[in-house]
């Protein structure tokens, strides 16, 4: 019990980081007494039973959840009250869950506003920005707020379409505010119990529309009475904020997220620069050296590249203060060269990239930080090239695929402080998607048909599928080789495959065939250009590259350096290699573009390898 005590002494006092917190809003009001659950249960004693057994119970058994979770609940009537103020997930809590549905009923009336207020001080107090976060809100109804006389929405009581639209505006700006901070570090379910038929839940919908505009995490449950929807909703929530704490945890020691301030991905691509915008023009500084500089990552190192500017009439760079995409290791926001009047856009639309991490004693915005990411894509993109020459020597119209360039802004500040930005062109973000992650798990679409091409289909040549094999071995090698495959080409018949299957052939073929069992690039996202005229194109960005302990020590070796995270936190070496192949079975197209086990692991690199190996260590 005194543990206990400390341990929400110090989280209430922000010296306890915490894993999670999740804050429930409860709907008390008066409709919630109502017994139409299974015929006899009422709605009050189901939430209650269901928070205490799936979201507390369960979690305690299986581990998920320890006494550095933590947990508030707010009764919502007509004002909030927190009941449950940042309690640790334990048996206690279990208890007390159980005892507020044996003492406390449902009465007056259920205001959102009030509620939600309480609930966002509550996910604000805590100012770990490594604590994962959760907001549970469940209603059986509409709100109650026109009936709060002094407020503003007393004034829309007579006027039904006044009320609705006051209150979805203003909901929805309160959980755009909060997801705009939290971003995918807060998950979001909304619940509403009740009949389909006669429950208007217009509003929460709204709410739950507003934190995915934000990328948040939302699960939304459409009005019900089924007993077991809660206790599913509830898991998947669980599940989700497990995910989130997972991939905190992978932060290096020292490390922690960044303050962020999101934009909803409808108000991305303004026509010309606004007040949320930063502008640097470019102009000679000191002795001779420009404002703003432009470099490369190749095989030799940081290159200058001149011109700076993609458009020759622009004259300097602008970019959005607000982020609008975030990933794993980094976030996203918009970019763009500036014409001569330093307000009007000029050139193709960019995206400039940072860590979405900070640490105090590591500069995330350094020249050198944003190397790893420069090899990385420029890593997967040789492994694309060689993979675009196979595709082409196969007898169907298949896409290609490439791996955005990238390069790096050294912008000198008013402040004098010179900073290093990550650029990149833009791809359409409502077209955005990805393929598949860092977890072995699919992401299917729709299907693209595998149609043979009209023209005299062409002598397979292995050219590059076959330089990782030894000399010594080759002729035998290449003679079953190419048997196999054209055994497959000759069965394949005009069919469709998944545009996944495409980029899983890809995945497991870098590590199967062009690298021999050394390197696997995963975690595909981006855009597909369908051209019927040509041949569509992935283009992609932000790969992961896991890298097996063979490679990490070979590599190690020529640089005596540890390399052991080279291709950054999200390389997770062999095992993110047996997840992709946990899942993967290999498909037709995996087996003509020669996708089996050549050589056994441990064996060294060939010679081909070897020279790509020295450039990007």
């Amino acid at each position: 019990i005194k543990s206990r005590k400390r341990k929400c002494f110090f989280f209430r006092l922000n010296k306890h980081r915490g894993r999670s917190h999740t804050v429930a809003v409860i709907d008390q009001s008066g409709s919630m007494r109502a017994a139409d659950i299974d015929k006899s249960v009422t709605r009050s004693d189901l939430v209650w039973l269901t928070l205490a057994v799936d979201l507390v119970k369960s979690n305690l058994e299986s581990g998920e959840r320890k006494p550095s979770d933590f947990l508030s609940v707010i009764f919502m009537k007509d004002d909030a009250t927190v009941v449950i103020d940042r309690q640790p997930f334990d048996w206690i809590l279990f208890n007390n869950l159980v005892d507020i549905m044996n003492t406390e009923k449902p009465s007056t009336g259920g205001n959102y506003i009030p509620a939600l207020n309480q609930a966002g001080e509550l996910l604000l107090y805590n100012r770990s920005r490594n604590c994962a976060l959760t907001l549970l809100f469940l209603s059986d109804g509409k709100p109650s707020d026109h009936l709060r006389r002094g407020d503003k929405v007393h004034l829309y009581a007579s006027n039904k379409e006044g009320w609705l639209a006051y209150m979805k505006s203003h909901m929805g700006q309160q959980i755009g505010e909060l997801a705009s901070l939290f971003g995918k570090r807060l998950n979001m379910c909304f619940y509403a119990i009740g009949p389909s038929a006669t429950s208007d839940f217009s509003i929460m919908k709204h709410m739950a529309d507003q934190a995915k505009e934000y990328e948040c995490p939302v699960v939304y449950q459409p009005a019900t009475l089924k007993a077991g929807a809660l206790s599913t909703a509830l898991r998947t929530m669980s599940t989700t904020t497990t995910n989130t704490m997972s991939t905190i945890s992978d932060i290096p020691k020292g490390f922690e997220y960044r303050d962020m301030l999101k934009m909803k991905k409808s108000e991305v691509g303004s026509p010309v620069v606004t007040e949320t915008w930063e502008v640097i023009l470019q102009e000679t500084i000191g002795s001779g050296q420009r404002r703003i500089v432009k470099s490369e990552w190749g095989s030799t190192g940081w290159t200058t590249v001149s011109p700076v500017f993609s458009d020759p009439n622009a004259v300097g760079v602008a970019w959005e203060t607000r982020w609008f995409g975030e990933g794993t290791e980094r976030l996203a926001k918009e970019c763009r060269e500036v014409g001569p009047d330093g307000q009007t856009f000029v050139g193709p639309p960019m995206v400039l990239k940072a860590s979405i991490t900070v640490n105090n004693s590591v500069d995330v915005d350094s020249k050198e930080f944003h190397k790893r990411f420069c090899k990385s894509q420029g890593k997967a993109q040789s492994f694309a090239s060689k993979f675009n020459e196979a595709i082409l020597k196969l007898p169907f119209n298949l896409p290609t695929i490439e791996f955005l360039p990238c390069w790096v802004y050294m912008v000198q500040l008013a402040s004098g402080e010179r900073k290093a930005y990550l650029v990149e062109p833009s791809l359409n973000v409502n077209q955005y998607k990805k393929f598949n992650d860092n977890q072995g798990n699919v992401y299917t679409s729709r299907a693209v048909p595998l149609v043979r091409q009209t023209r005299q289909k062409p002598t397979f040549g292995l050219g590059t599928l076959l330089e990782v094999i030894e000399e010594s071995d080759e002729e035998s090698e290449e003679s079953n080789i190419e048997s196999a495959i054209n055994k497959e080409r000759e069965q394949a018949t005009e069919e469709e495959v998944d545009q996944s299957d495409i980029l899983q052939a890809f995945s497991c073929w870098t590590y199967k065939v062009a690298s021999r069992h050394r390197y696997l690039v995963c975690d595909l996202q981006g855009t597909y250009v369908d051209n019927l005229l040509v041949r569509g194109e992935y283009r992609l960005t932000d790969p992961v590259i896991h890298t097996i302990d063979t490679a990490q020590e070979e590599i190690r070796k020529r640089s005596q350096s540890d390399t052991r995270e080279r291709f950054g936190r999200t390389d997770r070496g062999q095992q993110g290699i047996d997840d992709f192949f946990s899942t993967h079975k290999c498909s037709r197209l995996c087996r003509m573009l020669g996708g089996r086990r050549l050589r056994s692991p441990d064996e060294s690199f060939s010679a081909h390898f070897d020279t790509a190996d020295r450039t990007i260590s």
